[in-house]
């Protein structure tokens, strides 16, 4: 018989699946990594881990899909951890907490960037704010957007900003812009 708080969170949780969904994590987050949320420390991410093998079971998406075509039901608090756009610190900070723990994770790859060295657009913008306020430089990105580093007082939050005024333009101004970003991003 279920009683008491672990039977609520049974009854709560149960069998579906929950995914959990990272980008980086690094042995420190600091300077423009800090900016925005896709980066975590190494000692937060080791904590989540700590914390799924207490209350957790943690499942590969391969045991999730074959659970699903044969009908089956998922075992209870099933987690399953996925990392997107495959930074390199994945394998190097994240897999040896993984390893360590026994976990599987899925890693979904942005198959066009494999084996370059060109950053995403998002990271290029992280990357050219500090430079900006280091230089105190007006930069002119396109479509009314710019990065003015002789004003700008909080780099972190002027990235979230930008990053929403970014993603509002419309397509073909959108391709623009971030073409001028990356092409900055390179020339630095």
């Amino acid at each position: 018989a279920l009683c008491g708080l672990g039977a609520r969170a049974r009854r709560r949780c149960g069998p579906h699946l929950r995914i959990l969904m990272y980008h980086g994590i690094l042995h420190a987050v600091r300077g423009p990594a800090a900016f925005g949320d896709l980066f975590i420390s190494a000692d937060a991410f080791t904590r989540h881990m700590r914390h799924l093998a207490r209350a957790f079971r943690v499942v590969s998406l391969t045991e999730v899909l074959e659970t699903f075509e044969r009908g089956r039901e998922l075992p209870e608090r099933a987690v399953l951890i996925t990392f997107d756009d495959g930074y390199r610190n994945t394998i190097s900070v994240a897999l040896p907490i993984l390893r360590a723990l026994r976990f599987p994770a899925t890693v979904f790859v942005v198959s066009d960037m494999a084996g370059r060295t060109e950053v995403f657009w998002y990271d290029a913008l992280r990357m050219l704010l500090p430079t900006c306020v280091a230089q105190r430089r007006l930069v002119e990105l396109g479509c009314g957007i710019s990065i003015d580093g002789r004003v700008m007082k909080d780099p972190a939050h002027t990235f979230f900003s930008l990053i929403q005024r970014v993603m509002d333009l419309r397509p073909e101004h959108h391709v623009m812009l971030i073409q001028r970003l990356m092409g900055l991003c390179r020339e630095h």
